[in-house]
Parts: structure tokens; C-alpha cells; sequence
């Protein structure tokens, strides 16, 4: 780019040698500054190259497209610092981080332990930050999950529930029935106060406040692990999966119905809703005991089909998968024992988001970068990453992922 350089400029206008416009002054013979091509292209070509330089087309008649550009750059910029400081953070902890949670306005959970102490932290893109369990936990926390309304619940270990409306200061609640075993996912329905918490011995126990928690009596007097419980909103329904390749759900949380998976022998391990072939539905993962993945797809919770798995035992165990809508199509990410993968094409062709450690969980939530965008967070069994992107950056962060 270069100051104008044509006939009549003011040569100094702004400062020795930085040369500006005049207007001139007809009633003295003052012509005013010619314009010419050269310095209107390279102005153009500059504002034009910030817009095209992030991915955007050119629209006559928008005016807005220059601060839009600057707007995504800035938070694209920030996410990568983000993404630094959750790399220095994160990775001299030392903890298992095995659930993450987020609602408007709060930061991420991170929930997880090791060495004999529960660990919760909370991560607001730039800051790590340490919070003390209630009633001096010293067990392992499972999982996580967040209210809209402005409510933590995180569940572990020897029957553990807390609750927190901050992610900073949490309070103990007891399990219905002084169950001592462990809970390893908690969901909440869809913009209700609804929490359903699963776990080993085939528990399910449900509570519409956090606070006070019922038993409930799983379906075929299951008595394996469940391991994933997730509200379905295509469904209406809680998804409950588990040991011996079990499949449960329910659409109040007090009653369920067992379901036949599509011939599959293992242990599911992770699910959410999924958009296939263009049909909304829920996908849910696991493994072998030979640690050959699965993947499997239902429109209805009780029909279910098999579905392409990315290199099926090349990743460890499937342990958690959640979607996002992005850029029109279904944005689904699976978190496994050795890597992270997505797709968003409905499972049909999977890419890889680089090696991760052992992976418990992964999320997607809404940014501020712009429609289409998404934020994805991953915890793994001793590195967390929390990272914000949209998908068209997926490929150039692969080795920061390491």
C-alpha cells in the first residue's frame, strides 16, 4: 500500500514526507488532489484481502464485511492463545480430567482426580482455575453436566454428587438409597431442571433439583455398568449405555425400556444426538473387549443400525462422542483411547484431529466467531485441551493437538 502520490497533494499533511489530500482552493488556483488507479486499487486490494483472508466472498451493497473480517480475526487470534495457555495449564497438572459441562455465561467445567483427590476446575479460554470439592471428596469425579438454567452437577466415585451454580463453590448431595457405588454420567433433560445419574450395578438414580435423589429400577433387572447417560432431544428420551452392549431409555427418568443394539457384543461407552444421511437421530459408541470400535445409529431409540467406524481398533476404546451443527452439515466428533476424530458427512468419512492420550470427554458448544462456528473442548486421561474452532480450522491445529 502507498500514500497518494498524485498531482496537488499536501506532501506533509501528516507529518515530513506523508503526503494527504487537499481540496484545494478555487477562488486561488488551488486545484484539489487528482485521484488515480493505482493508489483506489491498492486500497481496495488491502480491504479486500483482510475480507477474502477469512474466507469470505466479496458482496456489493454490504458494508459490513471489513468489520465482520477484523471481528472473526480477533477471536480467531484469541483462540489460539487460548488454546497456548490451555496447553502451559492444563498439561502440568497431573490430574484424569473425565467430564467437561458449559452454560451461557459460565466458564468450562473440567471435572477428574487422581492420587486420591477429586479434582474440579473451571477454564474461561485463558485462565485455569483450581476450585475444592465439598464434603473433602477424595475419590475420582466421572462426569459432569450443566442446567440452562444455571446449574453444575458432577457425579463419581463411591456414590459422589455435588452441585454448583458457579463451577467455583460446590455442595455435597446425597445418593438416594446410600449408594456406594460409582456414578459415571449424569445428564440433565433439555431446558428442564431433570438430572438423571447412572452407573455401576446397573444404578439409575433422578432428581429435579440436584439436591434430593430417587432411586430407580433399571429395565430387565440390568445390573451391569452404565457408563453414558444423555438426554436426546430428537427422541425425547434419556439414553442410558452400558456393559454386555446394553441399551436403555427412558422419557421421564423413572421408567425404562431395554432395546436390541445391531448385533454387537461389547461395552458402549458414549452418546448423543446426530444427524445421518440427513435424518436427525442419536449415535452411540463403544468397543469390543478386543478393542474393536463400534458405532451405531438409531432415528427411533429402538432400532439400530451399524455404521462406519474410522480404522475400527486403531484409536483404543471409544469412550464419548457429541455433535454439532457447523457450516449446515453435522459436525460429530469421537473422543477414544488414543485419538480424537470427526465427521460431517453423518459417519461416512472420518478425520483425524491428531493423537490426544487417553481420552474421556469432548464438547461442543456455540463462539462468538460467527454462524456456523462451534467450540470444541477436550479432556483427556492426563492432557486437557480446551481449543476453540470452527471446522475450516480442524486441519491447522492437528499438531497443536499432540
Amino acid at each position: 500500500m502507498h500514500r497518494i502520490d498524485s498531482a496537488n497533494v499536501d506532501p506533509n499533511e501528516f507529518g515530513t514526507g506523508k503526503a494527504g489530500f487537499t481540496a484545494g482552493d478555487p477562488e486561488h488556483g488551488i486545484s484539489p488532489t487528482d485521484l488515480n488507479p493505482d493508489w483506489l486499487d491498492s486500497v481496495q486490494e488491502e480491504i479486500s484481502g483482510v475480507v477474502e483472508g477469512e474466507g469470505a466472498t466479496l458482496v456489493k451493497g454490504t458494508n459490513t464485511q471489513l468489520a465482520a473480517a477484523i471481528t472473526q480475526f480477533v477471536h480467531r487470534t484469541a483462540d489460539a492463545i487460548a488454546l497456548m495457555n490451555a496447553k502451559r495449564y492444563l498439561s502440568s497438572v497431573g490430574n484424569d480430567y473425565r467430564g467437561l459441562a458449559k452454560f451461557t455465561g459460565a466458564p468450562v467445567v473440567i471435572v477428574g482426580g487422581s492420587g486420591g483427590a477429586g479434582s474440579i476446575q473451571t477454564f474461561d479460554g485463558f485462565t485455569l482455575t483450581s476450585h475444592t470439592p465439598d464434603n473433602s471428596f477424595v475419590g475420582i469425579f466421572y462426569d459432569v453436566c450443566a442446567y440452562s438454567g444455571g446449574l453444575f452437577v458432577a457425579v463419581g466415585s463411591a456414590g459422589e454428587i455435588q452441585k454448583s451454580n458457579d463451577g467455583a463453590t460446590w455442595a455435597h448431595q446425597a445418593a438416594d438409597s446410600a449408594y456406594a457405588g460409582a456414578f459415571h454420567s449424569v445428564a440433565c433433560q433439555a431446558g428442564v431442571e431433570l438430572f438423571v445419574a447412572v452407573g455401576s450395578g446397573g444404578e439409575i438414580q433422578t432428581s429435579t433439583n440436584a439436591t434430593t435423589w430417587t432411586h430407580r429400577t433399571a429395565d430387565a433387572s440390568y445390573s451391569g455398568t452404565f457408563y453414558r447417560v444423555f438426554w436426546s432431544v430428537t427422541l425425547g428420551k434419556f439414553v442410558a449405555v452400558g456393559t454386555g452392549s446394553e441399551i436403555q431409555t427412558s422419557s421421564d427418568g423413572t421408567t425404562w425400556s431395554h432395546k436390541t443394539n445391531a448385533t454387537f457384543t461389547g461395552t458402549f461407552m458414549g452418546g448423543c444426538d446426530a444427524v445421518i444421511n440427513g435424518v436427525a437421530g442419536v449415535v452411540i459408541v463403544g468397543a469390543t473387549a478386543g478393542g474393536v470400535n463400534e458405532v451405531q445409529t438409531s432415528t427411533n431409540g429402538t432400532t439400530w443400525a451399524h455404521r462406519t467406524c474410522p480404522s475400527a481398533g486403531a484409536y483404543g476404546v471409544y469412550w464419548v462422542v457429541q455433535t454439532g451443527v457447523a457450516y449446515g452439515s453435522n459436525f460429530l466428533v469421537v473422543a477414544g483411547g488414543a485419538e480424537v476424530v470427526y465427521s460431517i458427512d453423518g459417519c461416512v468419512t472420518w478425520h483425524s484431529l491428531g493423537a490426544t492420550g487417553l481420552t474421556y470427554a469432548a464438547m461442543l458448544y456455540p463462539n462468538t466467531m460467527g454462524t456456523g462456528k462451534a467450540r470444541i473442548a477436550i479432556a483427556s486421561g492426563s492432557v486437557a485441551y480446551p481449543v476453540a474452532q470452527g471446522v475450516f480450522l480442524l486441519t491447522e491445529v492437528v499438531g497443536a493437538w499432540a
